[in-house]
C-alpha cells in the first residue's frame, strides 16, 4: 500500500456543479484504492443526489437496516456502514428536502461537524463526494478532508467551478481554519480529435498552471454505458472499456503521486499565491 498512518486519508472530489464527473471521479478512485493498493476504503456519500450510493450499491450490496446515513455521521461517533459488492463500505446519501436541510444547518454550527468523526473511522482511505453547491454542506466536506481534487470537463465554466472551490479554501485558511491540500483539476469528457477543443484544453492548462492534472479522461461511450448501468467502468468487458479503463487508472495514480509529493514537499497548500502559481 502507498500510503498508510494512523488516521485514515480523507479525499474530497469537490467542484461547484453538478454533472462533470465528481462522482465518476470519487468512485473510480475508491475502487482503484480496493484493488490496486488494497487498502480499506469508505466512500461518504454528501451529494444531494445520492448517484455515489446508487453506483457502489445497487448490485449485490450489503446495506444493514441501522445503516448510518450522511446526516447521522455528523453527530454519531461509530458509524455502521453499507458494504458495496467491490469491498468498498459506503455511508448512503438519502434524498429529500429535510434531509439536506439537517445537513445545512449542522454544518452552519460547525464547520468542522463531519471532521470531528471522521479521522475516528477505522480506514487507510475515506472518499467524500463532495455536495455539489458552496455552502455550508461543502464547507464541511472540505474541512473534514486532506485532499481536495476539482474535475470536469475542458470548458470555462466548469473550471470556474473549480476556481470558486479554490478561492472558497483561500478565504477559510486567511479566517485561520485549518484547510486541506487541492490536488489540482482533473479534465474530464475531453473532446480528443476537435482543434478547436484541443486549444481551449491547452488554453485552460497554462490559465491553472501545477493545478492541472497531466492525465485526463476522453469522452467515450463505455463511460457513459457504465454510468447509465450503475457500474464502474472496470466492470465492463475488458475490450469494451480498455482505453477508457487506463486513463482513469492514470488519474488514480496521479492522485496518489500528488498526494505523496505534497507529503514530502507540502506542495498543493499555496493558498497564499495566487492560483495555479508558486508561493
Amino acid at each position: 500500500m502507498a500510503t498508510v498512518s494512523s488516521e485514515p486519508i480523507v479525499i474530497t472530489a469537490a467542484v461547484q456543479k453538478g454533472g462533470v464527473g465528481k462522482t465518476l471521479l470519487s468512485t473510480h478512485v475508491a475502487a482503484f484504492l480496493v484493488s490496486a493498493m488494497k487498502a480499506k476504503v469508505l466512500v461518504v456519500d454528501m451529494d444531494m443526489s445520492g448517484v455515489a450510493s446508487r453506483r457502489l450499491l445497487l448490485h449485490d450490496s450489503v446495506i444493514p437496516d441501522d445503516v448510518t446515513s450522511n446526516v447521522e455521521c455528523l453527530e454519531q461517533e461509530k458509524w455502521v456502514p453499507a458494504t458495496s459488492r467491490l469491498g468498498i463500505d459506503v455511508i448512503p446519501s438519502f434524498s429529500g428536502h429535510d434531509i439536506h436541510q439537517q445537513l445545512h444547518d449542522l454544518f452552519s454550527q460547525d464547520k468542522y461537524k463531519l471532521r470531528h468523526n471522521i479521522k475516528k473511522q477505522p480506514y487507510d482511505y475515506i472518499i467524500i463526494d463532495g455536495y455539489p453547491l458552496l455552502d455550508a454542506r461543502l464547507e464541511g466536506c472540505l474541512l473534514a478532508s486532506d485532499y481536495v481534487v476539482g474535475v470536469g470537463e475542458p470548458s470555462t465554466d466548469d473550471v470556474q467551478g473549480f476556481v470558486d472551490v479554490w478561492k472558497r479554501l483561500k478565504e477559510l485558511s486567511e479566517a485561520g481554519y485549518e484547510t486541506p491540500s487541492h490536488l489540482g483539476y482533473v479534465f474530464n469528457k475531453v473532446r480528443g480529435k476537435s482543434p478547436v477543443a484541443f486549444r481551449e484544453l491547452k488554453k485552460l492548462v497554462k490559465s491553472l498552471g501545477y493545478l492541472a492534472f497531466s492525465n485526463s479522461v476522453t469522452q467515450r461511450d463505455p463511460i457513459a454505458n457504465a454510468c447509465n448501468e450503475s457500474r464502474l467502468i472496470w466492470e465492463l468487458a475488458p475490450g469494451q472499456a480498455r482505453v477508457a479503463s487506463i486513463e482513469l487508472e492514470d488519474v488514480c495514480e496521479e492522485i496518489l503521486e500528488k498526494i505523496g509529493d505534497n507529503e514530502d514537499n507540502n506542495t498543493y497548500k499555496h493558498y497564499t499565491a495566487d492560483l495555479g502559481g508558486a508561493a
